[in-house]
């Protein structure tokens, strides 16, 4: 009987293989879970950085004068989201540099195409005086062969023709060697108007691709509930009668397809709001940053606060 009990871890230790797979799959899933934690403590402390961002404030007065600018901020939200056609339909802020490349290449295409054109023409005037001075030539040669078959006594004449030959030749030589200059110079004009004309239809169909973004982009409508807005510059006022207060806020949208399933505004990771992760809608996503100014006016005690979009940009 003593036997029995120092028997029994025999087949404990059997099962201990088993059980060790066990353990390890249960490590593995304590290693994720422990990570996933660890995921949500880092977001958890990302969302209260946020909430507890200090509020810009205005010394003058203290009677909400940030709540007052935050709402203006989300009335502006609102006037772009109902007006944001208006501003992606704006194709003279819409993608300049491809506006810009094009109108650069261009220029410098017809400035070679008139640098071709006049150097064409002079080629074309030196191949008219190298026709000219060989005709002249040929008209000359055919003279002193007449008056070489002729009869005696007109040696002067003859000496008169072949000076003018002489010179007619040396001025044939001269234009030739011009009208070789110039035809290679043509030439040389050719092949980089060639190469222009390329690159030049390349950037047109670029141009066109672009056109044809704008009036996508058009369709884009920026949602109310994507968007973040940036710390600034904090501003105190001095009390006085004529205090006029500017700040000014980034206003970061995600804009997508109109009829697209937008998810709500995640404070976690603003950087990365227009993430597909952030929606079960996959996008296309694009963000657009509005620089917003606000304007506050304490002037004789009435206080007023204007709102303009100054700039907006796709970032």
């Amino acid at each position: 009987m003593a036997d029995t009990p120092a028997d029994e871890p025999s087949p404990k230790k059997e099962k201990d293989s088993p059980s060790s797979d066990e353990a390890k799959g249960s490590s593995t899933s304590s290693m994720d879970k422990q990570k996933e934690e660890n995921r949500i403590a880092e977001l958890e402390n990302k969302v209260k950085s946020l909430e507890s961002r200090p509020q810009p404030q205005y010394a003058a007065h203290s009677n909400g004068s940030a709540l007052k600018v935050i709402a203006a901020i989300l009335g502006i939200l609102f006037v772009v989201a109902t007006a944001g056609a208006v501003y992606f339909a704006n194709e003279a802020r819409m993608n300049e540099d491809c506006d810009d490349n094009y109108k650069e290449l261009l220029a410098t295409y017809n400035e070679l195409s008139s640098s071709y054109s006049v150097a064409l023409s002079e080629k074309q005037s030196l191949q008219n005086q190298v026709d000219s001075l060989n005709a002249q030539i040929t008209s000359l040669s055919s003279q002193l062969e007449d008056l070489r078959a002729s009869s005696t006594g007109k040696d002067e004449e003859l000496a008169s023709l072949e000076s003018q030959v002489e010179a007619l030749t040396s001025d044939l030589e001269e234009a030739e060697s011009d009208l070789h200059t110039k035809t290679l110079r043509v030439t040389y004009l050719e092949t980089l108007i060639d190469s222009y004309e390329e690159r030049n239809t390349e950037l047109e169909n670029q141009l066109a691709a672009c056109l044809a973004d704008h009036e996508e982009l058009c369709g884009l409508t920026p949602y109310i509930g994507n968007f973040w807005t940036s710390p600034s510059t904090y501003v105190s006022l001095a009390p006085g009668e004529d205090d006029i207060a500017t700040r000014e806020y980034y206003i970061y949208l995600c804009v997508g397809c109109s009829d697209c399933n937008v998810c709500s505004y995640n404070p976690c990771d603003p950087c990365g709001i227009c993430d597909p992760v952030c929606c079960d809608y996959d996008g296309p996503w694009e963000k657009i940053r509005l620089t917003v100014r606000v304007t506050t006016d304490f002037t004789d005690g009435d206080e007023r606060q204007k709102i303009e979009i100054v700039s907006w940009k796709w970032v």
